[in-house]
């Protein structure tokens, strides 16, 4: 009976002394909600630290180009400035977490992409295919591909394509930021 009556007793000490500390959950993975950010110019944005439940949240915010979008360095409060992309980090301020996020300020968001018209190519000619997203947005940037490169080849930063051999290729241009934002265009290859 003394040995039971002991081990309550120390029991309770030991709850009683866990109690006493605060419960303390570090973040095990510093998020951004979002990888992109689009804002109009004189636009807020208020960042937050993931997960909302983590104690340690003390963090150092930076643009890294204020001319373009601002932060406030402790709260993660962004502000679009000027028309252009920057990158706004953060770092947890014991250095352990860090965190990115791209924001694009004035632009209006691309929603979708058009290739302009090919014209047929004569084998061995090239052709710089053009969309309408560079001079709806300058500071997107579009991929290229050819889905028949044994036909037509493409640049995927130019978009200049190359006329291989006698057929249709057809060819892809697709938003860097967003891969489902894409246009296909058949070019036809002729002798």
């Amino acid at each position: 009976m003394r040995n039971i009556k002991f081990f309550l007793l120390s029991s309770v000490i030991i709850l009683f002394v866990s109690c006493e500390n605060e419960l303390e959950i570090n973040t095990d993975d510093l998020r951004l909600n979002g990888n992109d950010l689009y804002l109009d110019i004189e636009e807020t944005f208020n960042s937050k630290i993931l997960p909302t439940n983590a104690t340690m949240l003390n963090s150092t915010w930076e643009s890294m180009n204020p001319d373009i979008a601002s932060v406030e360095k402790h709260t993660g409060v962004i502000t679009g400035v000027s028309n252009g992309k920057t990158t706004i980090s953060v770092v947890q301020n014991d250095g352990y977490f860090t965190g990115e996020l791209i924001v694009t300020v004035g632009y209006d968001r691309i929603t979708d992409i058009s290739i302009y018209p090919i014209p047929d190519l004569p084998i061995d000619s090239n052709y710089i295919a053009e969309t309408n997203v560079i001079e709806d947005n300058p500071t997107e940037t579009v991929i290229w591909e050819s889905m028949n490169p044994e036909i037509a080849t493409v640049d995927p930063v130019s978009g200049n394509i190359s006329a291989i051999s006698v057929g249709n290729a057809n060819i892809r241009a697709t938003l860097e930021s967003n891969t489902n934002i894409f246009d296909d265009r058949i070019v036809s290859i002729i002798d």
